[in-house]
């Protein structure tokens, strides 16, 4: 049985968090079980639904002495279909839970994730793996581990509670994303990143030791959903300016699995990248690194520019964003890149590697860290958020 490593945490409040840890829990017949003391409740969703706390162990009677199982359990509700939220609004707030409670473990130890709902509902055929190799053990769900065991076992510890922490929570003061706190120095984020690329054998490069920078000069551009006409005639256009000395490439993450797309990140130096769920990859880029944000082109809206998820850039204290203000009329009629574009990677390849840690408000585009100086701001902040819509649009609408 392990304890907590860290005494500095007992100065945190940790029911705020949602954050729940149980020693020597019973399992038995898809239930939790524990002393009526011990019992607390916390949500397994990071949107604060579905409801959990253990019954108490006097309403049982057990026949047969519990076996110990051999790993502790973070137990949550599901995972999600997007891989953005699947990995920061599901197994990054779970895996906290874990770095929480024992700092030291949450950097290597195999633990057993189960999920309520069962495998039809959580939406986790495409990104299984994933979540399997960042635990070290099959994904089970309460009905699948339950079937497994016909008798009472005792779990080592068990973790449970996502409300609070992820991409889905933005704080009001700053439009920051809830990072969690760092325990002993040692960031969440980039303990959460290196543990994602340890499990795939992959030795992270960081473009802070110049020994590595040759080693990261790939220029990418990641496509999405929406379109961006001109990149092409541009990349070719750079990699004649810079001739051979970085290699600039547009990369559809559709053609790669997640171990290929950290790879591509590893290696890179510079990402441009427009809204969307492939933003949110940023943390795994070298640190260092800096990404172009576009946002996108929207005749519709201010200044021709379309602002969705403006607390992405958030995540990681060690790659800075900069983002692109504006477009021209013609480039939003024709949702072509920005003429601002090409300046703002030559200026960004003489800055790499930037300077670490990051004041993280500064990755925040102007308009959006400017809206909390209105006077309807906290008032309607609050409004926005209960829409779960990261359409800063939305809020801008309402002031």
């Amino acid at each position: 049985m392990w304890i907590n490593d860290y005494t500095e945490i007992e100065k945190y409040d940790h029911s705020k968090m949602n954050i729940v840890l149980y020693k020597n829990i019973i399992f038995y017949n898809f239930k939790f079980y524990t002393n009526k003391e011990n019992i607390k409740t916390c949500s397994l969703h990071s949107r604060n639904i579905n409801i959990f706390s253990p019954l108490d162990i006097e309403n049982i009677k057990l026949n047969d002495t519990p076996e110990l199982f051999n790993k502790g359990i973070l137990l949550l509700e599901s995972f999600h279909w997007n891989p953005a939220h699947m990995i920061w609004d599901f197994m990054y707030p779970s895996w906290y839970g874990l770095y929480i409670n024992n700092t030291k473990y949450s950097k290597d130890i195999d633990f057993q994730w189960i999920t309520t709902l069962n495998f039809e509902d959580i939406h986790v055929h495409t990104h299984k793996n994933i979540v399997e190799k960042f635990s070290g053990s099959c994904l089970e769900t309460l009905e699948s581990f339950s079937n497994k065991f016909n008798k009472p076992i005792i779990i080592p510890w068990l973790i449970t509670g996502l409300e609070g922490i992820g991409i889905g929570h933005i704080s009001k003061e700053n439009l920051l994303t809830n990072r969690g706190i760092e325990i002993n120095n040692i960031d969440p984020i980039e303990l959460f990143v290196n543990r994602i690329y340890s499990r795939y054998n992959i030795k992270r490069n960081s473009l802070v030791d110049k020994l590595n920078i040759n080693e990261c000069n790939n220029i990418i551009f990641i496509k999405n959903k929406r379109p961006f006409n001109g990149m092409e005639n541009l990349f070719n256009k750079m990699n004649e300016k810079y001739n051979g000395k970085y290699n600039f490439k547009i990369i559809d993450y559709s053609n790669y699995n997640f171990e290929q797309q950290l790879n591509i990140l590893n290696t890179t130096c510079l990402c441009i990248v427009g809204v969307g769920s492939a933003r949110f990859n940023t943390p795994f880029l070298p640190n260092g690194a800096i990404e172009i944000q576009v946002l996108q082109p929207n005749i519709n809206y201010k200044n021709y520019i379309e602002y969705l998820d403006g607390h992405s850039g958030t995540l990681s204290k060690y790659v800075k964003i900069n983002n692109i203000p504006y477009y021209t009329i013609e480039e939003a009629s024709n949702n072509s890149y920005s003429h601002l574009l090409e300046k703002y990677i030559d200026d960004s390849l003489i800055e790499i590697p930037c300077k670490v840690p990051i004041n993280l408000e500064e990755n925040i585009p102007v308009e959006i860290r400017n809206l909390k100086y209105h006077k309807n701001y906290n008032e309607k902040f609050d409004t926005w958020r209960n829409m779960n819509s990261n359409i800063v649009e939305d809020l801008i609408n309402l002031l």
